[in-house]
């Protein structure tokens, strides 16, 4: 009895171990709902690491499964899988046979993906009736398989996928793509066998590419009957394969192709081509890179491009194929649809064949990118050169260069206007080591080109202008070495709407004020002036901007940035990030503030250390105001303040803090500046009090001459004598003064009262007749010293005595003996200097002694003229 037991248990651990199992796959599944299917839902398996296929779906309606990407070995799909299921993705697996009945209960599959696994074309990996339940099967990806084996494909498996529309395999080295099947039909007398093409009608797309890995492609010959079960094909892809012979007719079979690209096949070359017909239906035609990498140049003769000729073709690409020239009129061989032509990465000469561009009428985009540029990796296997000449076109004898280069010398002469192909839209020629100077150009106007990409070139020099660009809206010039740019270049180019000029050295040409270079641009609305070297940006080279919305600075070297009040009015979007910014002055604040306030106005200033002081708090409070139209790292912000600021909140905190501070500090600072202005007041005042006399006689001398010598030598006075006295003092001069000098010595006195000249002022009087008389005769008395207009004739006689005069010219005259009143003290040093110099006379009481007197003045005053 307890044998029986165990078995029932045994049994259904085991049970219960392999329901776990599967439902431990299903678990790692996700289910997500289809977006255009409310009721049906995409299971998501990827990369689960699944080693066996889940049982079930039921429960769901499940529309597609992705398995890819884990290590399943076999495919059993079971009974139990919803109808639903369209699409099954089994790439990326370790699967290396399927059976007859692996996909026996998904009769409703469309999109089945096999890629990237480790099949191969043999019977034993692909049975014949591997496929034979998916009659509705529409896309079947078997490529990036194994290649080994099989070198032609087993037409059974196509047997019943007569529903495809996209056929995606590995190219087998004799494979083709003209599948037969071999019918036994039985009857009592005798075995009928009859050979049947298997035709996949609704096959429009087939990719039999290697371009990726080059080992899954071997395909070398095109021969006669190669698409003979897939005549109905409108898009093929053969690239990256190892063809070098095209049968003359074997696309004549494909008349429904419009898309071939024959891309990646260098041993294929342009002088085989010459054999292939292309369908009427082509409307794309991929020939890149079909001549060897390291070979002489190929020049496109006659029979190299008579095939496109009369086609409907409307995009070619010809692209790495050491193209170098071409035959002159090689534009009229070209299809009249064409619309896009791709010559890039070739070798391209200027050659009389340029000239004849025009006869593409219906060309919108020319590419001529990365032209002259070296394939060498460095490594050997990729050194290889062609076979022979046959392969690689040589390029004819060089009387063909000659007479091109010939034919453009008139490129030189004043006046030569360019042509265009009338519709063309786009010119991409970036990454060609172009170098030249661009001057002076004219261009036909009859052009509709928008757009021009000259970008990773060697150009240094802009002077042009250039004419005929009137629809021009995209002008790249990005990564060059422009360093000078002449103000009239964009002259016309008023249709302009992004202009890109970062990674150049415009530094210098930035700099230069009232240098209008985009004055004429008024669509312009993205300028791009980055990695320029720009240390200051003067604000006239923005003058005329009136559309532009994006201006790109950044990565440059600007310490400061302003613009004028009416400049850019449509600004959106300023990049200043990753410069040497300081804070903006509080005139640029304002204009920023005021825009950001009318418009939305975006300020980028990620990469700016910005300083968090007193002169920086009105940029910082701006910052804070407009803070949803600025960008900035906050790490960059207050480094001097060793605080990492990490948002908002935390500069506002900043700010407050510095706010007080710089209150206190401006209360300090108002203080101390009050403090040094009536310092320096107190300073001024007292040099002005100093040097009093010596202003006012510069003033009076400028005033009456600036032609009087400040020297006595060889003056001329009007003068003798000039008398300062107070009035109360006239009698003595008048009377006893005049009477001894002028009447019995014959000198000649000037008196203020007789001789001033009316209507001057009195200071100029004064500093007159002392400039004009030998000598100054002060006649002191209490009354003099007490005369503020007689210490005015003193000061000035003085003054008139050091900075005009060899000897000593000013004399006292003690009229009643020295003064002791109090009033007189303050002219005492004054007075004790000439008294010291023995420069005065006393005049005596005693009449007896007064005839030695009137003699010794005498002798004072002749001496003087005598002197003279």
């Amino acid at each position: 009895m307890e044998h029986p037991i165990h078995c029932l248990i045994i049994f259904l651990c085991t049970n219960a171990c392999l329901l776990g199992l599967s439902l431990y796959n299903e678990e790692k599944c996700s289910c997500f709902p289809m977006n255009n299917f409310r009721q049906l839902y995409h299971m998501d398996c990827f990369g689960k690491g699944l080693t066996k296929i889940p049982s079930s779906f039921t429960n769901i309606a499940v529309y597609s499964i992705d398995l890819s990407h884990n290590k399943l070995q076999t495919v059993m799909i079971t009974k139990n899988y919803t109808r639903t299921l369209k699409e099954l993705n089994l790439s990326y697996n370790e699967l290396e046979t399927l059976s007859n009945s692996s996909f026996k209960w998904i009769p409703y599959l469309k999109v089945l993906n096999l890629s990237n696994n480790n099949l191969n074309f043999s019977k034993i990996s692909l049975p014949d009736l591997v496929f034979q339940y998916l009659s509705n099967l529409e896309v079947l990806d078997l490529s990036f398989n194994g290649v080994k084996g099989p070198t032609h494909y087993n037409p059974e498996i196509f047997k019943y996928t007569t529903s495809l529309r996209i056929l995606i395999i590995d190219g087998l080295q004799e494979g083709n793509f003209s599948f037969t099947t071999n019918d036994k039909r039985f009857s009592p007398s005798h075995d009928l066998h009859h050979d049947t093409y298997i035709e996949l009608t609704k096959l429009t797309k087939l990719i039999v590419s290697g371009r990726r890995n080059r080992t899954k492609c071997s395909i070398k010959i095109l021969s006669e009957g190669f698409f003979k079960s897939v005549s109905h094909l409108q898009y093929l892809d053969m690239s990256g394969c190892a063809i070098r012979s095209v049968d003359k007719e074997s696309l004549s079979l494909l008349s429904n192709l419009q898309y071939l690209d024959l891309s990646y096949n260098e041993l294929l070359s342009f002088i085989l081509l010459r054999n292939i017909s292309l369908p009427k239906s082509m409307k794309t035609l991929k020939l890149d890179k079909i001549h060897c990498t390291f070979g002489i140049g190929t020049y496109l003769t006659h029979d190299m491009v008579k095939i496109f000729l009369n086609s409907s073709i409307e995009f070619i690409s010809l692209r790495s194929n050491r193209l170098e020239m071409s035959i002159e009129n090689a534009s009229s061989y070209l299809p009249p649809n064409l619309t896009y032509l791709d010559l890039a990465d070739n070798k391209l000469a200027f050659g009389r064949y340029i000239l004849s561009v025009k006869g593409m009428k219906s060309l919108k985009f020319l590419d001529l990118q990365e032209q002259h540029s070296t394939h060498f990796t460095g490594r050997s296997k990729d050194f290889m050169e062609c076979y022979n000449s046959d392969e690689c076109s040589s390029t004819p004898p060089g009387r063909f260069y000659s007479e091109s280069t010939q034919a453009l010398s008139k490129y030189n002469s004043q006046g030569y206007r360019f042509y265009a192909p009338p519709l063309l839209e786009t010119l991409d020629y970036s990454s060609s080591y172009l170098n030249s100077e661009i001057g002076k150009i004219t261009l036909d106007p009859n052009n509709s080109v928008k757009k021009i990409n000259l970008s990773h070139n060697f150009f240094q020099i802009l002077r042009g202008p250039v004419y005929g660009l009137y629809k021009i809206e995209t002008v790249d010039f990005s990564h060059n070495f422009i360093s000078n740019l002449s103000t009239v270049f964009f002259e016309y180019g008023t249709t302009l709407k992004y202009l890109n000029f970062s990674s150049n050295l415009l530094g210098n040409c930035m700099s230069k004020p009232n240098s209008a270079y985009f004055k004429n641009l008024y669509n312009l609305m993205s300028l791009d002036l980055s990695s320029n070297v720009i240390r200051f940006a003067a604000p006239g080279i923005f003058e005329g901007l009136k559309s532009l919305e994006i201006l790109n600075l950044s990565y440059n070297l600007l310490r400061d940035f302003s613009i004028h009040l009416n400049q850019m009015p449509s600004l959106t979007t300023l990049d200043l990030s990753f410069n040497e910014l300081l804070p903006f002055s509080d005139s640029t604040i304002k204009i920023f503030e005021s825009r950001q306030q009318k418009h939305q106005m975006n300020v980028i200033l990620t990469g700016n250390e910005i300083p968090c002081t007193c002169d920086s708090l009105n940029f910082l409070q701006w910052m804070l105001r407009c803070r949803e139209q600025i960008t900035i790292n906050y790490s960059d912000i207050c480094q001097n303040m060793h605080r990492v600021i990490k948002n908002s909140s935390d500069l506002e905190m900043i700010s407050k803090t510095l706010g007080k501070k710089c209150d206190d500090y401006e209360e300090i600072i108002g203080v101390v500046s009050g403090l040094f202005v009536v310092f320096f007041a107190f300073i001024i005042v007292g040099i002005i009090h100093r040097y009093r006399w010596k202003l006012r006689y510069f003033y009076y001398m400028s005033k009456w001459s600036t032609t009087t010598s400040h020297k006595s030598y060889g003056r001329v006075f009007d003068y003798d004598a000039f008398v300062s006295y107070a009035d109360e003092e006239k009698d003595f001069v008048i009377q006893e003064m005049t009477s001894e000098l002028e009447e019995v010595s014959d000198l000649k006195l000037c008196l203020h009262e007789r001789d001033f000249t009316p209507g001057k002022s009195i200071g100029e009087n004064i500093t007159k007749a002392i400039c004009n008389s030998r000598k100054v005769l002060c006649v002191v008395t209490e009354n003099f010293l007490c005369s503020q207009w007689c210490m005015y004739e003193l000061e000035m006689a003085l003054t008139d005595n050091r900075y005009s005069r060899d000897d000593q010219s000013v004399f006292l005259i003690m009229y009643g003996g020295l003064p002791t009143d109090s009033c007189k003290i303050r002219s005492s040093i004054r007075l004790m200097s000439l008294v010291k110099e023995n420069a005065y006379l006393e005049y005596p009481n005693d009449e007896n002694n007064r005839a030695e007197f009137w003699n010794s003045l005498r002798l004072i005053v002749r001496e003087a003229a005598k002197a003279d």
